[in-house]
């Protein structure tokens, strides 16, 4: 008899990524692993000399993870696969690799800037004014000394540090965009976007926030 064994969602960090901020900041990736295990023996006598040890896996993908520095997504996933095949005996294995990217390094960045921090949920919507991949947009507030265009400065060496490019058409893919959409001085509203009344991306994070 043959069942599978699920990692679910191991959350680790390491160094992964292509663009500059990447090779020097440490993103969390998810992984997935499954793979087949004959359950016979560990059924019949019941112990736990017979099974596959999950525990040492999980340990020693955490372990080469941490310790990696690929630039590819792909490359490490094919190199944690050929790890766990080669050490513990697994013959198959389907394993996912994802990572938060961009986003989490805005929101890791922002938070160095700006005090009192709170943050919507991720909302995924379809590319604006292009055709490509769907956008991730979310809302964060938090207090700041800055004025407006200092902290608009900010925000412009936090999209470069991020590998955003300058060169291309305004509305195209891009790694990061950091938008001022409402400023607020006590009970006045300083700035108010009209980007809040245009795009729901924008005012469906916002609501949840204000």
């Amino acid at each position: 008899m043959e069942d599978i064994i699920y990692i679910k969602d191991l959350r680790i960090k390491t160094i992964i990524g292509i663009f500059d901020w990447e090779r020097k900041v440490k993103q969390e990736v998810s992984i997935d692993m499954e793979f087949p295990f004959d359950c016979k023996k560990a059924a019949k006598t019941d112990s736990i000399e017979d099974t596959t040890d999950y525990k040492a896996i999980t340990k020693a993908v955490i372990k080469f993870v941490e310790e990696s520095s690929f630039q590819l997504q792909e490359t490490l996933a094919e190199n944690i696969a050929e790890l766990v095949k080669r050490d513990f005996d697994v013959k198959s294995i389907k394993l996912r690799v994802s990572k938060p990217g961009a986003l989490a390094f805005a929101i890791e960045e922002l938070n160095k800037i700006l005090s009192n921090v709170i943050i919507s949920s991720t909302h995924k919507t379809k590319a604006e004014g292009f055709e490509g991949d769907d956008f991730l947009n979310l809302v964060l507030a938090g207090d700041s000394k800055l004025d407006f265009d200092s902290l608009n400065e900010e925000l412009k060496t936090i999209e470069d540090s991020s590998g955003r490019k300058r060169d291309v058409p305004k509305f195209s893919a891009r790694t990061l965009d950091i938008d001022i959409v409402l400023q607020i001085d006590g009970d006045e509203i300083v700035f108010e976007s009209d980007e809040i009344n245009k795009y729901l991306f924008v005012s469906e994070p916002l609501k949840e926030l204000i």
